[in-house]
Parts: structure tokens; sequence; C-alpha cells
């Protein structure tokens, strides 16, 4: 009988492992916890592991929850360690011994019942003078079910990063109908995604290379969202480990608060709740804007975009520059119609068409202490645009800001760079519904770091502009905005996509869809190692063989081996 048993629930195993790798593109270890759940048994062949050296203290906030789901997480860690740890559920204890299954926590010694934070903190306390080894501290809600291949690519981490303090992992969140499992990848370290959500909620933090004051202070004032308390400190030694750790059960998401966002970074002013995600306002002091258009033979666009200019930025301090490179006397003499505007200025170049050549030229001629890069066939439909780049200039290590820009049909253009993304560098969620918010790289309405934007439409501050050498004039036509973007990351400034920026892009018209493939090898040669190694700012676990983030099915070579492959 029991060999009957063991073929079918074989069986059943490898189609579940098939069609969950079908759906979610997950290698069957990451789907492992999914697959048993959909099985109804608990944690069938999940093996305690052997691997697990470090102390771990798991903490748990109740506040009426349901026991049910309570009971799963508690389950689910007992089942893979050994002696190594401690849960305390920190709650009113009548709350407790109100519930009919309260003698599941008394009969076991790795669950403890607090009543307070500071009997949690005299529990660590005690703990760190009776431990040798490192404690490991992490926050968990009810429903939480986890893995045990991911603690051991912790345990991996433990030991060969030395200056890791917080550690982190990608999730997989479960709908309540028990249903549909969405993983949601994260990338390494990015500052500014925090101000939209809280990636590092179930990090794992070394308490014993924390400053316990600190930490003490950022749990008693932020509770599960404490890591807001911490991250200025220690920014430096966060560790991304791109491995799903749980599945996150009836995860509802939700954006950090004004008291958190300020620990990031205080000179915010208001947030704005908007279609569930954070809009970020700072106090700015007024400095002068110079926008640097350059265009070729493309007067009805240009005019559009001049006119959407003015009519937009009515109480901001600016000047428009255009560098015309128009071949006939007529474009030329309608373009210069244009400076019957007080604040437009045209310049006439007539050597051939550099990107990179014109804009430097244009910065040179800016009177501005800000410097906003825009195409000719951009047009802009906020009258808040210029503040929404302008604010987040003033904040200190911003070096760059770009926005969301959409095709005419409101279909994505660009919502960032991944460098190696179908080819040397792509724009992320390109042709994306704007509308479908999500993906498994999470919103595209959240704040972002990356390497670099689009410059057809940039803001830099002029200084930093000059400081980091301008555009690269060995580009002629494509990626020196994102040779600028990464050289303004070497220099120690963010690149900052901010997802409230939002303009139409008639993608092409400045530069007529040309390419030049000296612009390809300058970049492949002068950023190598960024094509071998992938972006910092993705998630290996996603494909760079699609604009739009999807699940890596199977191996990819790396974005230099498939070019070389290409160009083969």
């Amino acid at each position: 009988m029991k060999s009957y048993l063991s073929i079918a629930s074989s069986y059943i195993w490898q189609v579940l492992i098939f069609s969950y790798k079908k759906i979610l593109g997950l290698t069957p270890l990451q789907n492992f916890l999914i697959i048993v759940k959909t099985m109804n048994i608990k944690f069938f062949g999940q093996r305690k592991s052997k691997k697990l050296t470090h102390f771990y203290i798991f903490l748990m906030k109740m506040d009426g929850q349901n026991f049910k789901n309570v009971f799963k997480t508690i389950i689910s860690i007992n089942h893979i360690f050994n002696d190594q740890f401690i849960i305390y559920l920190v709650g009113t204890k009548k709350l407790f011994t109100e519930n009919p299954n309260q003698l599941l926590f008394d009969k076991s010694k790795k669950v403890e019942i607090l009543s307070s934070f500071e009997e949690l903190f005299q529990k660590i306390n005690l703990l760190k003078k009776n431990q040798s080894d490192d404690l490991l501290f992490t926050w968990i809600k009810p429903g939480d079910i986890y893995s045990n291949r991911s603690f051991e690519k912790l345990e991996t981490a433990l030991v060969e990063v030395k200056k890791g303090i917080i550690f982190y992992f990608d999730w997989i969140t479960k709908e309540e109908n028990e249903t549909k499992y969405s993983p949601i990848y994260f990338p390494d370290f990015s500052k500014y995604l925090l101000f939209s959500i809280n990636y590092l909620e179930n990090s794992f933090l070394i308490i014993n290379k924390t400053d316990w004051n600190v930490l003490v202070d950022s749990i008693q004032r932020f509770e599960e969202n404490y890591i807001y308390g911490l991250i200025q400190n220690y920014s430096e030694y966060l560790i991304h480990i791109p491995e799903i750790l749980c599945i996150r059960n009836d995860y509802a998401y939700t954006p950090p608060t004004i008291s958190q966002v300020r620990e990031l970074n205080n000179s915010v002013k208001s947030i704005r709740l908007e279609e569930k995600e954070n809009h970020i306002f700072f106090n700015r002091k007024i400095s002068k804007s110079s926008i640097i258009i350059p265009s070729c033979d493309n007067h009805d666009l240009l005019n559009k975009c001049i006119n959407s200019i003015l009519m937009t930025s009515a109480n901001e301090d600016y000047e428009i520059i255009i560098l015309d490179n128009s071949h006939s006397a007529h474009q030329h003499e309608m373009n210069m119609a244009l400076t019957r505007y007080e604040k437009v200025k045209i310049y006439q170049l007539s050597q051939n068409f550099n990107y990179s050549t014109y804009n430097n030229f244009g910065s040179q001629k800016a009177q501005g202490d800000n410097l906003i890069f825009m195409n000719d066939d951009i047009e802009v439909l906020d009258n808040d645009w210029m503040n929404e780049i302008l604010q987040w200039l003033d904040q200190p290590g911003v070096g760059i800001v770009g926005g969301c820009l959409t095709f005419p049909d409101y279909t994505i253009q660009h919502a960032g760079i991944i460098i190696g993304l179908i080819g040397h560098a792509g724009n992320l969620f390109r042709n994306h519904n704007l509308k479908i918010q999500y993906s498994p790289f999470g919103a595209i309405n959240w704040y972002r770091n990356f390497y670099a934007v689009t410059g057809a439409c940039l803001g830099i501050k002029k200084n930093l502009f000059e400081k980091v050498g301008g555009f690269n004039e060995n580009y002629q036509l494509v990626y020196s905005d994102v040779a600028l973007g990464i050289e303004v990351n070497n220099a120690g400034y963010d690149v900052i996509y901010n997802p409230f920026l939002q303009m139409i892009h008639y993608e092409g018209k400045t530069r007529r869809q040309n390419v030049v493939s000296q612009d390809f090898q300058l970049f492949e040669k002068e950023y190598k190692d960024l094509l071998i190694d992938g972006d910092k700012f993705y998630n290996k676990n996603l494909s760079y063989l699609s604009f739009d983030p999807k699940i890596k099915c199977s191996p990819e070579l790396s974005p230099l081996s498939r070019i070389e492959k290409i160009r083969r």
C-alpha cells in the first residue's frame, strides 16, 4: 500500500512542478512551498536543514489575527530548524488564554508569549549574553510560509559576505482566495524604492553588529517597519539574496508613512497617496533652469513641444535653448519664429548632427543652475512637470532625474533603463499598458534607482554635468545618455526614476530612428563588465530578453555573450 501511495505522490509532485514552472517560470525548488500548499499537505519532503548554524529570533506581533495562520508560520519554521531558533509572539496574553488552541503554544519550548516590547528587549539581551553565535533577527507575519533552501543560502552569505548586516530576499505573495501566487523580485539595494515599498520588511538583521539603542528605538517607533530607522546607518551593509524566502500570506501592500520616509530624507514635505502609491513632495528653492532641445527639420513637433512647455511652466524661472540643425531654409525660418517668445533662444549649428556635441554646446550657453535635456518630440502635459524634476535635484546625493514617458496611445516608452536588456541597454516596461501597474518586478509607479534614464527628458545640475565631463562626444546618436547615467553613478550620485513625471514621447523623430554601429561598439568596450555581470538595479531571476519584466524560464547568456553571438 505504501509503495502505491509513494508512486501516486511522486506522480502528482512531477505534474505540479511542471504546471507551476510553466505558469510562473520558477525552478522546482522555488515552487516547493507553493506545491505542498496546493497538495494540501504539510511540508511533505521538507527536511530539517543541517546547515543552519546561527541562532534565529523570529518576532510576530499579535493583534487578534487568525490563529490558523499563526500556526502555519510556526510549523513552517519548526520544520526547517532543529534547535537554533526562538519565536516570540508579542501581544496581550489574554488573547492567547482565550484561544482554544493555546496548548500548542504552551507545549512548545521554542515559542514564547510576551506582553510587551520591553519584555522582548530583555529576552534578546539575555540571549546576547548566553549565545556565542551571531543572533539573526527578523519580523514575521501570520501565514508566512518559509523555505529551508533560502535559509541555507543565507547561511552561505553570512560566511562569504563578512561586511553584511542586513540580508533580504525576494517574495511570493498569495491572494486571499489562495489560488493566485505572484512573485515579486527586487533589485540590489535601491534607496528610492523604499519611498514606495518596504521591500526590506522580512529581512534578517545581525543583532551583534547593530547599535542596540538604535534598534530598540526603531522597533518602538515603527514596529514591523523598524528597518527605516536603521537604513541610513547600514545602507552599505545591505546584502540582497535573489531567492524566494517565503510566501507572504494575504499580503496587502501598504506604502510607507511620512515618518518612515523622513528617516530616508528629512526634507520630505508631504506625501499624497495616488492610486495606492506614494507621491512625494519636498520644499525646494527656486533656481533657474535651462531646457536644451536639439532639433533637425522637425518644426511641427518642436512647435508642439515648445508650446506645451510655455503653457505648463508659468511659475518657473527658465530658458529654452533650441539647437537648430535644419537643412532647409524654410524649416529654419519657422524655428526662428519661436524666438518671439522671450524665453526661447535659437542657435543654428551647421555641422553634422551629433547628439552629444549639440547638447554639450547647449550646456555651455546655459545660464541656469539646472539643465533639462529634452528631445523635440516630447509633449509636456502636467503643470507640475518641472517641479517633479527640480525638487528631486535639490536633494543631497541625487544626480539625475528622469520620468515615465509614454507613446501617444499611452503605452510606456520609458520607465527607466536596464543595462543589457534586449541588447546593450533597453527601456524597462516598454509597450506595457500604463493602466496595468504590477509585474514580477513590482509597480511602474514606484520610485527607483537606475544606472540611467533616457536623454529624451533628463534633469541634472549644471555643476555635476560639468564635473563628470558632460555627454561623451564619441557617441554620435545613441547611448550617450546611458553612459552619462553610469558615470554619475560612478561619481557617487543617484539616478532617480520619478513615475509622477509623465510626458508623451513621439520617439525617434529627433534622430529619425538612425543608428550608428560605432555607438554600440564604444558602449560595449567601455562598459563590458556591466554587460557581463548584469544590472544591479534589476534581478537575476528576471529575463533580459523582454522589455516587460518576465520571470526567467531557463538559463540565459549574459548580455555580452548574447551580443557577441548575434554578431557572429
